[in-house]
């Protein structure tokens, strides 16, 4: 006999892992649950836990909020200008002839309110798809669908109910009838309609009618399903009985997936392109739109391309034409801040006066380009020989790190310099040098990261020596540097970029670099909290590889890298020395793969920041393929991460585990109750 339990609208699950867990066990709890095909789910929006409006069907449909506002476990809509909008998708444009929706309201207004209030909308001219709204004039609820055989208008009828109370709304429409569902009672008896839906090019709008953008929703909306499936009379009952049964921690093995295929980034304009020179060359907005810079060879000009979504299936040119010129090879770097501006810093070949520039990207057009040092002293020769990277700290503020040619006592060496605009003057062009010509030194390749007292840090190469070089700032505005080497015989190649830095969620420092002695890639520790003079003995657990590109994920560190075939290869550490193997993410001839990482701000395809935390959803990647012109490629490695177990029989399977999978998030003894609860209702 099966025991339903009902919860309460507040009753809903903890947080307890990142959205790409709790995706993994929707799919798994749909599955062993509610006995439904995982991938029948086009749209499954908890509107949970304050995120962003996620959807966690895995067919990435997720909306962007419109003024609504987290309260008692859902959505907030204010009767006059809030809603969430989903643009448009494959997925989402449902052409069967089955389809279902299912979807918690507590309407906030009375029963003989005048107004149209919709709850879903997929037409804009009431001749595609369907909506599911109250229909003033009828003073019920309607679930419209336009079929192949017309449309036809699905009602609740004779409903009796009170403003402020929490009701479950859902349809089902089978091939041969359409039915809406109250409180799990069917209410229409089934009203015949056939043919397949018809679909539109229109978003899907959460609390607003797309053709009368008057007719606002008011009050809360919780847990949208949309399936492109019917669902059965007893799975409807387990979505009003058991509304919380669907997100129980289920647990996983720590694995990878991709998003999708790699996307060529630069096709579009058939050019040359590069990014070698730029230590991170991908960023997202608060939107969780992606944007790439990159080096157009062809046209010696900096671009920035925009990812048409947020798995995005291509990537198109804002601002065409705009962007600084004579910038040649690709020694743009990029961050971004929490306003979105995207921050820019290259290098400007002025024949033997060439400059250090800046410029910023906002609202999607290039802005403000301005010099930033003058002149970046002897460069003889071609400006393919500098570098730079640049950073945001804590109050929003860009420093850069830039390697150029300086000459002291009649001798000229690269050398790396550091910058920032914490005065909002840039210093009035006065840089620091970090290591370089002043004591004899032949240094390239500089890497920079913001730390967790919010300080520069710094790694680079030191030709001269053969040494991987460390620095960190005396202060957030730093005038000074204390340098550390952490290789001192690693055989360094002037032709190989060979070290990366990042900082973890303790504050621990890390390095990544290529030993050019044996072609590995290298990582070395640097604990929070003790002398820069102090690093944990180096450890690898890699294949040959070389250009290795950082990234962070809580205290596990991820090294992005390419191989000696040309292939992409990316490796897990944990706790600095534990490497969980090699995984190959991109077969082919390729080269020069950068991550996206920052410590102040880094956005996931959530919108949500990351920086100096844990829980993102993917680390993006961008690298070169040299089999065209060459273009710059991106993709995004989307991530699993294991963690607290409790092994019990459940209903999501027998012997699997109830896993917070944040170490940072526990279960309490009533959230042990609570699971619990749910387990006994599946028996």
């Amino acid at each position: 006999m099966a025991i339903f339990l009902r919860q309460s609208w507040n009753v809903k699950p903890l947080r307890w892992g990142s959205p790409a867990d709790v995706q993994y066990a929707i799919r798994k709890n749909a599955e062993k649950i509610y006995q439904i095909d995982p991938d029948s789910m086009v749209l499954c929006m908890p509107l949970f836990w304050g995120l962003p409006p996620l959807d966690y069907s895995g067919k990435n449909n997720h909306g962007t909020n419109h003024g609504t506002t987290y309260k008692d476990g859902g959505l907030d809509f204010d009767g006059s200008d809030d809603y969430v909008d989903i643009s448009d998708s494959a997925s989402l444009d449902i052409n069967g002839a089955t389809m279902s929706f299912s979807v918690w309201i507590r309407p906030d207004f009375i029963q003989t309110d005048s107004t149209v209030r919709m709850v879903l909308d997929k037409t804009s001219d009431n001749t595609a798809t369907f909506r599911v709204m109250f229909n003033a004039n009828i003073s019920d609820w309607r679930f419209r669908l336009f079929t192949g055989s017309g449309v036809v208008n699905c009602d609740t009828g004779g409903l009796t109910w009170a403003a402020n109370t929490s009701h479950h709304l859902a349809g089902v429409y089978d091939g041969s009838n359409i039915y809406i569902y109250w409180d799990n009672v069917e209410k229409s008896g089934g009203i015949s309609q056939t043919g397949n839906i018809t679909t539109s090019n229109d978003p899907l709008l959460i609390g607003i009618d797309q053709a009368y953008p008057t007719d606002f929703f008011k009050g809360f909306i919780d847990e949208i399903r949309i399936s492109n499936a019917a669902r059965t009379t007893d799975q409807i009952a387990l979505f009003y009985d058991r509304p919380w049964a669907l997100y129980q921690p289920v647990s996983r093995p720590v694995y990878f997936f991709q998003v999708a295929a790699n996307i060529n980034v630069t096709s579009a304009d058939g050019d040359s392109h590069a990014v070698q020179s730029g230590a991170r060359v991908v960023v997202r907005l608060s939107n969780g739109i992606p944007y790439v810079i990159v080096e157009n060879s062809s046209d010696d000009q900096i671009q920035v391309w925009k990812g048409n979504g947020t798995t995005p299936t291509g990537f198109s040119e804002p601002d065409v034409g705009n962007g600084p010129s004579g910038t040649v090879w690709g020694s743009c770097s990029i961050a971004v801040d929490s306003n979105d501006v995207i921050h820019i810093a290259y290098c400007a070949d002025e024949g033997k006066a060439s400059q250090l520039r800046y410029v910023k990207f906002a609202s999607d057009v290039f802005v403000d380009d301005e010099q930033v040092i003058a002149d970046l002293g002897e460069d003889p020769i071609a400006i393919t020989t500098l570098h730079t990277a640049i950073a945001i700290d804590s109050n929003g503020k860009p420093h850069i790190v830039f390697c150029h040619r300086l000459k002291v006592a009649a001798i000229t060496n690269f050398t790396i310099s550091y910058i920032n605009d914490v005065d909002n003057a840039w210093n009035s062009g006065t840089y620091y040098e970090v290591e370089g010509a002043t004591n004899g030194k032949h240094c390239k390749y500089p890497d920079l990261s913001i730390d967790k007292d919010n300080k520069p840090v710094i790694s680079y190469t030191n030709i001269t020596d053969h040494d991987i070089g460390t620095a960190i700032g005396n202060q957030n505005d730093a005038e000074s540097f204390t340098l550390q080497d952490i290789d001192t015989d690693c055989e360094i190649d002037e032709y190989i970029e060979s070290a990366s830095i990042c900082v973890d969620s303790s504050g621990n420092h890390y390095v990544a670099y290529r030993d050019e002695s044996d072609t590995f890639i290298y990582l070395r520790k640097h604990a929070y909290g003790v002398a820069w003079n102090t690093w944990v003995t180096r450890a690898t657990g890699s294949d040959e590889g070389m250009n290795p590109s950082l990234a962070v994920d809580g205290t596990d560190i991820y090294i992005f890298y390419e191989n000696v075939d040309s292939d992409i290869i990316y490796e897990k550490v944990t706790g600095g020395s534990s490497w969980q193997g090699d995984v190959t993410l991109e077969t082919g001839d390729y080269n020069i793969v950068k991550a996206k990482w920052a410590y102040a701000i880094d956005r996931d395809s959530g919108g949500t920041d990351r920086g100096g935390g844990s829980g993102r959803l993917e680390i993006d990647y961008v690298f070169v393929d040299e089999t065209a012109t060459p273009d710059i490629l991106f993709n995004s490695l989307v991530l699993g991460v294991a963690g607290l177990s409790i092994n019990v029989s459940d209903g999501v399977g027998i012997g699997e585990s109830l896993t917070p999978i944040n170490p940072y998030d526990k279960f309490s003894v009533s959230d042990l109750i609570g699971i619990a609860e749910n387990i006994v209702a599946g028996f």
